[in-house]
């Protein structure tokens, strides 16, 4: 009686995707915040897709809500209360902005550093 023979398949892993760097950032009139600090950036590598969530304050904000601006994304109005997700691969230091979106005044920079 003849056994079955074994086949061996060797499985080809799938291509590594660069991991997705992830940031939840405060923002209100004065400025933006991580985890309840003060922040004026963050930081990347070259090449790496960021997703940053802009979640606006219900205090110390004009009630029209913010925008937030950048040469990578344009949240467009964000009320009071709620968020917004951009999603990039940043590959060069861009300064992101906050804006009153009825009248375009500045309100707050921050930076994100790509190394």
């Amino acid at each position: 009686e003849e056994q079955p023979q074994e086949t061996q398949t060797r499985e080809t892993p799938p291509p590594m995707q660069p991991s997705v760097k992830e940031f939840l950032i405060e923002a209100d009139d004065m400025g933006f915040y991580m985890n309840g600090a003060d922040i004026s950036s963050i930081s990347a590598g070259s090449g790496q897709a960021l997703k940053i969530t802009f979640n606006v304050r219900t205090q110390n904000v004009y009630y029209g809500g913010l925008d937030f601006r950048s040469s990578y994304f344009d949240t467009v109005i964000i009320k009071p209360g709620e968020q917004k997700t951009v999603e990039f691969t940043a590959d060069k230091t861009f300064t992101f902005t906050s804006y009153w979106p009825a009248t375009g005044v500045k309100k707050a920079d921050g930076e994100v550093i790509v190394q």
